[in-house]
């Protein structure tokens, strides 16, 4: 890059604010910027000035921003090309990342972000001195990939897709990690159905569902009579998956003598049936999968060192669904329509209280547990609307910290009473400066009996809690207990101070002793209005 003539940079974007706000930006920070009202006049300036950074958007007349994209890349591969978008989904992501995108921006975006991505893409380009390589092009996604879709466009998903986009053309190990019912099985489909293998078989196999002493049949296969039971030939996992994508979810949970055997298969590509003696060559692209802690597996001597960095070649890790709330309408919009398909319902709507259990409940079973509600509330559902009654009461009843319990015996739990628990404490605390902010420091002392008062309460309020859980659960158990009551003081307890200070956050955060980043992150946590 000449360090006298300014970097330049082509910006393609059919509205002119957006290109007027480019021209600002970058002039502001020392580049000069190259302006394009459409996909066609793009690729004409870019084939006259070659710019080696591109920030192009992807809905524009004449040639959208994914075929500039491939044209760019015919003219000149080593460039460094910027999709943005303000309609991001699955497809377009992974599909503008398997076309060569250097990254893949949702609008509004900070501009901070973007400078700091264009300096990259300009480091990068000063480092590389034949070209980069793009990932081979495809106009759409394979009829198998729109099989498989993944619901959800938050920034944390968003990078999952582009990661997808990256690798899926290559033949590389991947390992998947995240919660029971994160969707890692979709992802690892995504993949092969993105990927050269995508006409070949996908195979899925759960390592934790098979017992020890079948498990290599059911990997490698087995001969006709090569132990009790065998009476036929057996093909393997690993047969019927070779050219295309084997699938090991658990993979962790295979014993070390098994482990030994399947790294010996990933180094030589080559299976011996349980019982036999000829030798099968496999290609299978190895997905494997898994929702524990794989360093803690390695230090406990659980997993195979070796075998662990011959999986995770590439690492994918899934966000929980309580880390990407953003996606949960989307999630519930979408079973809906699936079971009113099924079950040939017609729910039109969700409830506002629906609407808020969804996004205020942390659901520990993920995406899987989200399905499984929305399922049980359409079938129970008689009308066109889903109300929080359609919800399965154990589920808002953990929600609520309160529990279903009847009016006989409390081992009949048919009857439906609601037990004052911490939500009262919203209701019940008596509040001593309504009529203001926060008293001033020369009436504290006035206020010290107040405070033991309702100290007291909480405790008692606590202690009814308690006794409320321990009759609910019988026998004692491990549960999220402590986590439940200790988020729901803290949201009690922040939404209140937030009211009381009329939603400012500095006093908020001064009052509470927290920083505003960590309150901010608490707020939104919380859904806190």
């Amino acid at each position: 890059m000449n360090s006298v003539q300014k970097p330049k940079i082509l910006v393609a974007d059919d509205e002119n604010t957006i290109r007027l706000a480019f021209e600002n930006l970058l002039t502001t920070n020392n580049y000069e910027p190259i302006l394009a009202r459409d996909g066609v006049e793009a690729l004409e300036l870019f084939k006259k000035h070659k710019p080696p950074v591109c920030v192009i958007d992807i809905k524009m007349p004449g040639m959208n921003g994914l075929e500039l994209l491939k044209e760019i890349k015919k003219v000149k591969e080593n460039t460094f090309v910027i999709v943005v978008t303000a309609f991001a989904d699955m497809e377009k992501t992974i599909e503008a990342m398997k076309s060569g995108a250097y990254d893949f921006l949702k609008k509004p975006f900070d501009n901070d972000n973007i400078l700091m991505l264009i300096k990259k893409a300009y480091s990068a380009y000063d480092l590389i001195t034949t070209s980069v390589p793009a990932a081979q092009s495809e106009s759409v996604l394979s009829a198998s990939a729109s099989e498989f879709r993944i619901i959800g466009n938050s920034p944390k998903m968003q990078e999952v897709y582009k990661l997808i986009g990256k690798i899926s053309d290559s033949h590389v190990a991947v390992m998947i990690t995240g919660e029971s019912g994160s969707g890692k099985e979709i992802i690892a489909r995504v993949i092969h159905a993105n990927s050269p293998r995508a006409e070949k078989a996908f195979i899925a196999i759960n390592c934790s569902a098979i017992p020890e002493t079948l498990i290599e049949s059911e990997l490698f296969g087995h001969e006709k009579g090569s132990f009790t039971g065998a009476i036929n030939k057996k093909i393997g996992k690993f047969e019927l998956a070779s050219g295309g994508t084997l699938f090991l979810d658990e993979v962790a949970e295979m014993g070390l003598e098994m482990q030994t055997k399947f790294l010996r298969v990933l180094q030589e590509k080559e299976i011996v049936r349980v019982g036999g003696n000829e030798v099968v060559k496999v290609d299978p692209r190895i997905i494997a999968a898994t929702n524990i802690d794989l360093e803690k597996a390695l230090t406990e001597g659980k997993l195979r060192e070796d075998l662990y960095h011959r999986l995770k070649v590439i690492s994918i890790h899934i966000p929980s669904l309580r880390e990407r709330r953003e996606d949960i309408k989307s999630l519930a919009d979408y079973f809906i329509e699936t079971y009113n398909k099924e079950l040939n319902k017609k729910i039109l709507s969700v409830s506002p209280e629906v609407m808020e259990f969804f996004f205020k409940y942390d659901w520990p079973g993920n995406i899987r547990e989200l399905k499984n509600v929305v399922e049980s509330a359409v079938a129970i559902c008689r009308d066109n609307t889903l109300l929080l009654e359609h919800i399965p009461a154990e589920i808002v009843a953990r929600y609520e910290g309160r529990r279903l319990a009847s009016s006989q015996p409390a081992a009949d739990s048919q009857s439906q009473s609601k037990i004052p628990a911490l939500e009262s404490l919203k209701t019940e605390t008596p509040d001593p400066n309504a009529a203001g902010e926060i008293q001033d420091e020369t009436e504290t002392a006035g206020t010290q009996g107040q405070e033991e008062e309702l100290l007291s309460k909480i405790e008692a309020l606590t202690s009814q809690l308690i006794t409320v859980k321990l009759s609910a659960m019988g026998n004692i158990e491990k549960t999220d207990f402590y986590d439940e009551v200790i988020n729901q003081l803290e949201k009690i307890l922040i939404a209140g101070v937030l009211k009381k200070f009329k939603g400012n956050q500095v006093k908020t955060s001064k009052f509470l002793g927290i920083n505003r980043n960590t309150l901010r992150t608490k707020i939104e946590k919380y859904s806190i209005s």
